[in-house]
């Protein structure tokens, strides 16, 4: 099932906050952000940069706008087995500025509904990246082919290009998994602590 990815059309001003640019430590006060089709096009001093004719002018005097924050560590407590578009966690993010959060081990697959859902514009949330469930030493790899074979689920099934190789066995298992990573451009993380040699 495909369905298009939520995109705000239109154009809104937002008007009078405090800008923190990603220029050093400027910092734009009174500015005029412009945002148009889901983009800023345009951030400078209040009448400084174009409006477009027709867009909505949000007052937001006294408030301070800054670039979206990304979490690149962020581990969320969903419910297994039940997807909740109403879950606190995603929303909570959002509202405290985190745009972008990069979950490096789900304990469910059920992540990857929830980043679906917030694309589709059916759940507020930032955008989730995720490696999905853990790659562990349980599936007792003999082979490369098995390795491969465990990576490209992840690849084709979950639509990740992140990978959480967790202690997945000894030194020619690890190096398989990162063998087979490279081989479907995928990033994996190598922690091997189970054995150090």
């Amino acid at each position: 099932m495909e369905r298009p990815r939520a995109r705000p059309l239109g154009t809104v001003l937002l008007r009078g906050a405090n800008v923190i640019t990603m220029r050093g430590g400027e910092v734009v006060r009174n500015a005029d952000v412009v945002i148009k089709d889901n983009r800023i096009v345009a951030v400078g001093a209040r009448s400084q940069v174009r409006v477009p004719a027709g867009a909505r002018v949000m007052d937001v005097a006294g408030d301070t706008i800054i670039p979206g924050l990304i979490d690149v560590h962020a581990h969320f407590d969903i419910p297994r087995g039940v997807v909740d578009p109403g879950t606190w966690e995603f929303a909570t993010n959002l509202a405290y500025g985190v745009t972008s959060v990069r979950e490096p081990q789900s304990m469910t697959n059920d992540i990857f509904v929830y980043s679906d859902l917030v694309e589709a514009g059916d759940m507020p949330g930032p955008r989730i990246f995720s490696t999905g469930p853990g790659l562990f030493a349980q599936p007792n790899f003999q082979s490369y082919q098995d390795v491969l074979q465990a990576v490209t689920r992840y690849a084709r099934y979950y639509k990740t290009n992140l990978l959480k190789s967790y202690e997945v066995g000894d030194r020619q298992t690890r190096q398989w998994v990162i063998r087979a990573c490279r081989e479907l451009h995928m990033m994996p993380t190598t922690e091997g602590g189970a054995d150090l040699r």
